[in-house]
């Protein structure tokens, strides 16, 4: 059976109303809820560098996993109602990292820019190592707001059942890939 896809982007177009589509994303998570599958979203505030493993750098005081392959996790570079201080640089020190999510969690692995309103900037450089987002769901940037993805070393790679990576996601935003 497919998984129901639900996201603020599916309840936004849902012709059956908001109240149906908020009924629907209830309805296609209670199972994995049940089963305690959760999705961990680090999210990069940039408060005090561009250093990835800096703790304060990240809303949760826990900086995100790298260097392995890691079930249920996503990286969201920039989100809601504040910019980030600083750009997210994810280099060698970081090694070859996974993020994959199937199944119940169902989310990207990478979003840069999920910004509430227009005219937030949200960066991430990519300058050694290699972060691969193995997901059913496309990867993307600027939502609303403004994203940059900026390759310039290492390597960024999107697998999955939906590999593609949506340079500009939705709203009035501009996304720019630089490689």
């Amino acid at each position: 059976m497919k998984p129901i896809v639900c996201s603020l982007r599916a309840v936004r177009v849902c012709t059956l109303g908001r109240a149906a589509a908020v009924a629907c994303c209830v309805a296609a998570f209670a199972p994995a809820m049940a089963r305690g599958q959760t999705l961990t979203n680090y999210l990069w505030t940039g408060s005090t560098s561009t250093a990835f493993s800096t703790t304060t750098n990240w809303t949760s005081g826990t900086a995100a996993l790298s260097g392995g392959s890691f079930n249920d996790r996503r990286i969201t570079v920039g989100s809601g109602t504040t910019a980030p201080g600083n750009e997210l640089v994810y280099s060698s020190s970081q090694g070859t990292t996974t993020y994959i999510n199937t199944g119940t969690t169902n989310q990207s692995g990478l979003f840069i820019g999920a910004f509430s309103v227009p005219g937030l900037s949200a960066s991430m450089r990519i300058t050694g190592g290699s972060f691969t987002s193995n997901t059913e769901r496309a990867d993307g940037m600027a939502s609303i707001g403004n994203g940059t993805l900026t390759i310039a070393g290492g390597a960024y790679t999107k697998t999955g059942s939906n590999s593609d990576f949506a340079v500009k996601w939705a709203g009035t935003g501009t996304g720019t890939l630089n490689v």
